[in-house]
Parts: structure tokens; C-alpha cells; sequence
């Protein structure tokens, strides 16, 4: 599926996705700086019909938490008494994340959910195309490179410890 947002006044663009094949899924009031409402759409690209799910839907409530918010989701998924909520959203970001940057929130990584997923009870396995320090490029001190590295090679000795299939 490819899904999409797009403001509900732009007539153009909504004409533009529905002749493409998009469905509108729902509205989401004040979704744009201005106030301004969006509309939700999605495209299923192979097939005819979408994909049938039963997993449980949580909209993230911070922009930096898409992580989390997946692995909730998962988490509800296998347990049905599990009901998201914004407080374990930044436990589980707090819990995943590589270190908070001087900009703003600093991004989980692969290794750090699957922590996070085992500790709260779920099997986990990691699936990663580069085995070493991620995001360290994009950071200009060295000391928060070495906090950064730290906390990762933290996360890649637990998921060792708890026997994570990394792939």
C-alpha cells in the first residue's frame, strides 16, 4: 500500500489521486500548520484490493516517534489487552533511541526497538543492510558521535544477550 496525505481544499490534487486509483480513508482536522484539514488516501500496488489487516492503527503523537509507534502497533497486535497510548509512546522512544540531539529528538534504530520489542515481551528480529553505527554521518561533534556509538553498541550487546536474529 502507498498512503498519503493532502490538504482537503487542494481540488486538483485529490482529482489527480483519484483518477490514479487512491481511496480515501478519512480526514484529519487541523493536520497542516495553518489549521487546515487533510484528506488520508491510499493506493494498493499489487493486486486489486488492499491488503486485509487486523493490526491494531496508532497515530503517532510526536514527529519523531515512527519507530515506537510501530512496535506498539505490533504489540497490540499480539496482545489484544494492550492499548497504546502516548506515555508508552516516549517510554518505548526513550527506551529505542540513540541520544537526544542539541535540534531536537534524536531517531531510534533497529537494533533499539528490537530491544525495546523483546523487553516488553515480543520475539524480535533485525533485518539491517549496515551492520555498524547508523546516523553518525549527519553529526558534526565528536562527542555526540561517541554518546551516539556508545548507546548503539549498548543496544547490539543486548540483542546478543537476548539471542536477536539480526539478518
Amino acid at each position: 500500500l502507498l498512503r498519503l496525505e493532502v490538504r482537503e481544499d487542494n481540488d486538483r490534487a485529490i482529482r489527480i489521486y483519484e483518477q490514479a486509483g487512491y481511496r480515501k480513508l478519512g480526514r484529519e482536522p487541523d493536520y497542516y500548520e495553518d489549521g487546515a484539514t487533510a484528506l488520508r488516501y491510499e493506493k494498493t500496488l499489487r493486486g486489486d484490493t488492499p491488503t486485509a489487516t487486523k493490526v491494531p492503527f496508532y497515530q503517532q503523537t510526536c514527529e519523531f516517534t515512527c519507530g515506537p509507534c510501530c512496535l506498539m502497533m505490533a504489540m497490540a497486535n499480539f496482545d489484544r489487552g494492550f492499548v497504546p497510548d502516548p506515555v508508552m509512546e516516549i517510554r518505548l522512544w526513550r527506551e529505542a533511541t540513540t541520544v537526544f540531539m542539541m535540534s531536537g529528538p534524536g531517531g531510534c534504530e533497529p537494533f533499539g526497538l528490537a530491544v525495546a520489542g523483546y523487553e516488553s515481551g515480543l520475539a524480535a528480529e533485525i533485518f539491517v543492510s549496515f551492520y555498524g553505527a547508523l546516523f553518525l554521518q549527519s553529526v558534526r561533534s565528536e562527542d555526540k558521535r561517541r554518546v551516539m556509538e556508545l548507546a548503539q553498541v549498548d543496544f547490539r550487546r543486548r540483542a546478543e544477550l537476548y539471542g536477536i536474529p539480526v539478518n
